[in-house]
């Protein structure tokens, strides 16, 4: 159908996409006990965009009493961790869902503390996105996904300074980290935590100067992680910014 829709109105093949809502055990296990998640996102054939969770029709299909319907409940993780498996270098997006105590009245300080602790944990866990019910859950959206994003921005820099120029540290990183501390700060710089201006010649302190411009053993060691790697390696050295830390996070091997 979707197909046919492009065709009519002459847009490219694969334009319209959409994105999926787990809310039933049966979206996570099949009655014969494989795994449906992969199946559903092969299935899109590439338009799958998202998959979203829903917290409380998931919660009440297990049977769960209302009380204890929470996104941190063990029977929401469980399927959670389905969902980013089956999502995983497919160019899915993952959405955690919604918690239903709200920051209004006298609840706002218990209300804020609550959702505050829920996105922490969600952003911890891989998820980056989720659902908000209600208007005054903005502000603690923000909070929570700032503090997230800035909290570890220094070190994040610090080691990707250390990887591209192959200096020794406390921490040896390997390609895959490095990927994942790129794709950090960029998600910082997507969602408004950092200011892309914060970076310019911040790789940080003495592995800085080292990851700067290194020369003889250093020099040979970034020249091995190829062509890519060694111009990041320069100009992370001298400036850290959206371009260098996409082609990081795109191939930091």
């Amino acid at each position: 159908m979707l197909s046919e829709l492009e065709r009519a109105h002459g847009l490219a093949a694969g334009t319209l996409r959409f994105e999926v809502q787990v809310e039933t055990a049966q979206s996570v296990l099949r009655a014969d006990g494989t795994v449906a998640l992969p199946a559903i996102v092969a299935a899109a054939d590439g338009r799958c965009s998202g998959l979203h969770f829903g917290t409380y029709d998931y919660s009440a299909g297990l049977g769960i009493a209302g009380a204890y319907q929470s996104m941190d409940h063990p029977a929401a993780d469980f399927a959670k961790q389905f969902m980013q498996v089956a999502a995983a270098g497919r160019g899915v997006r993952l959405s955690d869902g919604s918690t239903n105590r709200l920051p209004v009245g006298e609840a706002v300080a218990d209300g804020w503390a609550e959702h505050l602790r829920l996105v922490r944990r969600s952003l911890e866990r891989g998820f980056y996105q989720g659902w908000d019910l209600h208007p005054h859950q903005l502000p603690s959206r923000f909070a929570a996904t700032y503090a997230f994003f800035r909290e570890s921005l220094g070190s994040a820099v610090d080691r990707l300074g250390a990887y591209v120029g192959a200096v020794e540290g406390a921490v040896l990183d390997e390609p895959a980290t490095a990927q994942a501390l790129a794709t950090y700060v960029l998600r910082g710089l997507d969602c408004g935590a950092v200011d892309e201006a914060e970076l310019a010649g911040t790789p940080g302190g003495a592995e800085a100067e080292q990851a700067g411009t290194p020369g003889g053993a250093e020099a040979e060691q970034a020249g091995t992680r190829g062509g890519a790697e060694a111009e990041l390696a320069g100009r992370l050295g001298g400036e850290l910014d959206r371009r260098a830390l996409s082609r990081l996070a795109a191939r930091a091997g």
